[in-house]
């Protein structure tokens, strides 16, 4: 069911490398009130993350990091022609927790079912990140919202107090970045971290050791956890690039104009950006027209002219795939929770890869449940045909899409909730999965 925002509560904080703590969850259970309450900080100490010991960096060339292994795989592709409203040549960013897909950019916030494309907001969307079991975080409009079937604005954006420009998960934390600084939301609390400036850009992942902070100005740290507090590296003194991304194992890996560079620390204690060739042959320009982080696994996606590539940053695997055609220069790439890789063109979108697996019958009966059960069951006995179990939905299956899809049910004109339609679109074009 459609899930409804709490307040956020202020308490004290003492030591933990970050300044005053909220606490609170992000979301509360469904139908539970949600009382107005002020979230002005509490007077505590602030105290700012550990900043880890910088080797010295190399001075001079180093070899070319390659990958481990190349392979070429031939994956499914679906396209779709973007509203108008987000086909004007803008990058576009596209999240997805298994039950909603969202199409979000300047010209505002989508919902994508089958080839549809519905309005939810036309409001500026500058980011967007999947929270499984929760829904969508969507920044927009300069604050922080959540999607479920609807979408609501989270009372962190008033507790935050600035303006949010990037968001990113990392398993159960959520790290905001705006300008007021860098910010995270885990096991119930929301903490800023002390000593950085505005944050243009947060980017991790659930497999990721690291989580990278981009600033204005040239502005780059590197956090991760050392017991109950946060280091952080200032790789501004290091090097410079445009963009860097943290995969497993604490590994980093950076643009710089069209060159891919990874960060290592030799046996001599010194580090080095080296060059990484994405194919066998001599490190060159990679032509990255757009670039996209898997959420789940930390794997870097480049768009290139000559095809896409996945990196496995894990183990420096890398695969090619052929590009969406036909399709013109790729303006932007969003990976989602399923593990595939969403591109657009700036008029046209192109989902790479499959949407996952099937759904089994447990979600379509839990969907049942919510949406249907009141008037569909055996117990209710409003309408036919009752809908209690498999068989029921099996056999009746055609019936069941057609009148979600023209919106006869529900009857009552309750919105659908824990899913659409396409959920059972896909349950039945997955086999009808039990």
């Amino acid at each position: 069911m459609a899930r409804r925002l709490s307040s956020l509560l202020v308490v004290a904080l003492a030591g933990c490398g970050v300044s005053g703590e909220i606490s609170g969850p992000l979301v509360a259970p469904a139908r539970s009130p949600a009382p107005s309450v002020s979230p002005t900080p509490s007077p505590s100490p602030s105290v700012s993350p550990t900043p880890s010991p910088s080797p010295t960096v190399s001075p001079s060339p180093s070899p070319v990091s390659r990958p481990t292994s190349i392979s070429s795989a031939a994956l499914p592709v679906a396209t779709f022609a973007l509203p108008a409203a987000l086909a004007a040549g803008a990058p576009v960013s596209v999240a997805s927790d298994g039950i909603f897909t969202l199409v979000g950019g300047r010209g505002g916030l989508y919902t994508l079912t089958s080839s549809t494309f519905t309005r939810v907001s036309t409001d500026a969307v500058s980011g967007m990140s999947a929270i499984p079991g929760v829904g969508i975080a969507v920044v927009i409009g300069g604050g922080l919202s959540l999607f479920d079937g609807q979408l609501e604005e989270s009372p962190i954006s008033e507790a935050v107090g600035q303006t949010i420009s990037s968001i990113a998960t990392r398993n159960t934390e959520i790290w905001i970045g705006g300008t007021s600084g860098l910010w995270i939301h885990a096991d119930g609390h929301l903490r800023r971290f002390t000593g950085m400036g505005a944050i243009e850009s947060v980017e991790t992942a659930s497999a990721a050791s690291t989580v990278v902070a981009l600033g204005p100005g040239g502005a780059r740290y590197a956090l991760r956890a050392s017991g109950s507090r946060w280091t952080t590296t200032d790789l501004a003194d290091e090097a410079q690039v445009d963009r860097v991304f943290a995969g497993p194992g604490g590994r980093l890996f950076g643009l710089h104009g069209d060159r891919l560079l990874e960060r290592v620390v030799t046996a001599t204690d010194t580090v080095a950006w080296r060059e990484f060739a994405i194919d066998s042959g001599a490190a060159d320009t990679i032509d990255a027209e757009a670039t996209a982080i898997d959420p789940a696994s930390g794997a870097l996606w480049i768009a290139r002219a000559s095809g896409l590539a996945r990196l496995d940053t894990a183990a420096g695997h890398v695969t090619t795939v052929a590009r969406p055609s036909p399709f013109g220069r790729i303006v932007s790439a969003s990976a989602t929770l399923d593990g595939a890789l969403w591109v657009s063109d700036g008029v046209g979108l192109a989902r790479v890869g499959t949407a996952g697996p099937p759904p089994t019958f447990g979600r379509i009966a839990r969907f049942g449940a919510d949406n249907c059960a009141r008037c569909h069951s055996s117990v209710a006995r409003v309408a036919r045909p009752i809908l209690d179990g498999y068989e029921d939905w099996a056999t009746n299956i055609g019936k069941i899409v057609q009148v979600l899809t023209e919106g006869r049910m529900p009857s009552d004109r309750r919105p659908l909730v824990g899913g659409t339609v396409q959920l059972i679109i896909d349950w039945r074009d997955g086999g009808l999965r039990r």
